[in-house]
């Protein structure tokens, strides 16, 4: 599998016999192996995350500037005011994993999945992705948030309101940016936000990233 984004070209190569191995480098120089799974919390930096995802753009089609994963997840975060900060946080985070993976739109990984010749290869990209979140919340000593989220009792009520915060927003980007998004049939009629949401510079971006993560830290308590 090979994934390119605008911070870093990372080839991706998963073998049955594990002897394959992918490190990537991130902006402030710390390293990151992504295959073998290791614990390396050392690795991961809230500016670094910032920034890759700042640098990722989604939906290059639209003619408008460039809307960057960084500000999709703060406007996720604001989507999603009316939910305990909890919720908010996690939603928030949701797609940090792509900082180090980059962003692979979700027909793709859905294609991927058709073509894999071996079934235990068939959800390798997910695999990796579900070991950088765990990662990436260790480091900020979230890691009880990912659990709660995946696993306990939460998960059962509110990643339905992130979903539909979700919607939301690609409903109001469809609108304002001219951004064709892949939907399932039962989203499809999610009304967009009244308000209008306007591309920000990526170094405007990854700074109100920062800013959306410290403050729903402290709300979160």
């Amino acid at each position: 599998m090979k994934n390119t984004s605008r911070h870093t070209a990372l080839s991706i190569i998963c073998h049955n016999d594990y002897r394959s191995r992918c490190t990537i480098r991130t902006q402030s120089g710390l390293k990151m192996t992504l295959w073998p799974f290791e614990d390396e919390i050392s690795s991961v930096s809230l500016g670094d995350i910032a920034n890759h995802l700042a640098k990722i753009v989604y939906f290059p089609e639209s003619p408008h500037e460039p809307f960057t994963a960084a500000q999709y997840a703060v406007e996720m975060a604001a989507s999603l005011k009316q939910a305990p900060p909890q919720v908010r946080l996690y939603g928030f985070l949701k797609n940090a994993h792509e900082a180090y993976l980059g962003y692979v739109p979700a027909t793709v990984r859905m294609a991927e999945k058709s073509f894999t010749e071996h079934p235990w290869n068939e959800d390798n990209r997910d695999v990796i992705a579900a070991s950088v979140t765990v990662r990436i919340l260790k480091a900020l000593g979230l890691l009880n948030l990912y659990n709660a989220y995946e696993n306990g009792p939460e998960a059962v009520e509110d990643p339905v309101a992130i979903k539909q915060a979700q919607n939301r927003l690609n409903a109001t980007l469809e609108r304002d940016l001219g951004a064709f998004i892949h939907r399932r049939h039962d989203a499809v009629r999610a009304h967009p936000f009244p308000h209008v949401i306007t591309p920000l510079r990526w170094n405007r971006a990854a700074k109100k990233y920062i800013r959306t993560y410290e403050s729903l830290i402290k709300m979160a308590g």
